[in-house]
């Protein structure tokens, strides 16, 4: 269990994962991001998961939802792409995960090129300023919504992050809409302290025009 306290294991210690340790848990087998596992006493939603294939391949996730001593849904990385298997699932402290929240307001614009949004719109410039992370959650919604399809990214040193999946802003007609499967295979893209990030809107024919935009990221730290 994760236990608070002075910093020393005991009583009234910080031991496993509250220590800032990932903490292993035992789990049956994984489908579509929903691993099956009888005991889920550590895994609470909004930690963060660490897992680890049959190809020493390790990445990050965020859980998402938890059915009790059945199995817990995360977002982020595809730990199985293909026929590779998943191996070793671990859950760490909550101070792991970080958020970073971003609001547009008023109208904004996109046209056929690639769009720094928060420059662009804000004249802001963002960067990140702890340690090395990893994306594992892409949030989105908008008020008056464009005619046509817009892609919106999440944008580390210029390149788009979280594709081809980026969020359809045609999509967000009420509430949040997540971008699906953010990191499907290969290496999980990572920031490290000092890497600049945008929301950047993908490039559309024409141009399109949406309002009030607000978007939430959970980054998970290494």
């Amino acid at each position: 269990r994760f236990r608070g306290g002075d910093g020393a294991d005991g009583e009234d210690g910080a031991d496993g994962a509250d220590a800032g340790e990932w903490v292993e848990v035992a789990f049956s087998y994984m489908v579509d991001r929903t691993i099956t596992l009888s005991d889920t006493s550590l895994v609470k939603v909004g930690l963060p998961v660490r897992l680890t294939n049959d190809e020493s391949d390790v990445g990050y996730g965020i859980v998402t939802a938890v059915e009790a001593n059945t199995s817990f849904t995360y977002q982020g990385w595809d730990a199985q792409p293909g026929l590779v298997e998943l191996t070793k699932v671990e859950v760490g402290p909550p101070w792991r995960v970080v958020t970073r929240e971003a609001f547009v307001p008023g109208t904004f614009e996109a046209a056929g090129t690639t769009t720094d949004l928060l420059a662009r719109e804000l004249n802001e410039s963002r960067v990140w300023l702890q340690g090395r992370a990893f994306p594992v959650q892409f949030l989105a919604k908008a008020g008056t919504l464009p005619d046509a399809n817009l892609k919106l990214y999440l944008g580390i040193n210029g390149s788009n992050v979280f594709t081809p999946n980026g969020i359809q802003i045609t999509n967000l007609t009420s509430g949040w809409c997540e971008c699906a499967n953010p990191v499907t295979d290969g290496t999980q893209p990572a920031i490290a302290y000092g890497d600049s990030y945008e929301i950047r809107l993908g490039s559309v024919e024409g141009d399109q025009i949406a309002e009030d935009l607000s978007v939430a990221l959970a980054f998970v730290l290494e």
